[in-house]
């Protein structure tokens, strides 16, 4: 009974839980840090999927390097990055009105810049991790990042988001 209670969380994370999976990122790593990204979370928060913790991160994220392009050309994707280890997770886009209204003086199209992603605790090292963004422009496959102040550090028991 012991040994159940010691295998099945990591045997049940690995084949039966699908929200919160880091991707595995195959593409090289955009050597742009640009200032050309304005970023902003809005929170984290601990939901429960299949009886494992996850954690839902929602905010919005819109690039002004390239303002002939919409923001929806653009797959983003969330790192977190530490000392020893390195996450990658998508980002689903939601559409909003009030960013648009906000920056509206930017004269871009800012519908659907609001997002959120899931990130299950049990496949992230405990630690702390600076957050960055990659965008990846879906057609032509160039690609830029933003290093974000904030941190996301793993306890054993939480995701915290400072």
């Amino acid at each position: 009974m012991i040994v159940f209670f010691i295998f099945a969380p990591p045997v049940y994370a690995k084949f039966c839980l699908k929200q919160g999976l880091p991707l595995q990122f195959k593409d090289s790593f955009p050597q742009t840090d640009t200032k050309r990204v304005k970023v902003a979370f809005d929170g984290l928060e601990p939901l429960f999927s299949g009886g494992k913790k996850i954690y839902k991160l929602k905010g919005w994220a819109f690039q002004t390097e390239n303002p002939d392009t919409e923001q929806i050309d653009y797959e983003r994707i969330l790192v977190l990055r530490s000392n020893t280890n390195i996450y990658f997770f998508p980002l689903t886009t939601e559409p909003s009105g009030d960013i648009q209204e906000a920056y509206k003086d930017l004269n871009l199209e800012l519908i659907n810049v609001r997002f959120h992603t899931y990130i299950a605790m049990d496949f992230i090292a405990p630690g702390s991790y600076r957050l960055e963004m990659i965008f990846k422009h879906r057609t032509n496959g160039t690609s830029f990042y933003k290093k974000i102040k904030g941190i996301v550090t793993r306890t054993p028991n939480r995701l915290i988001l400072e």
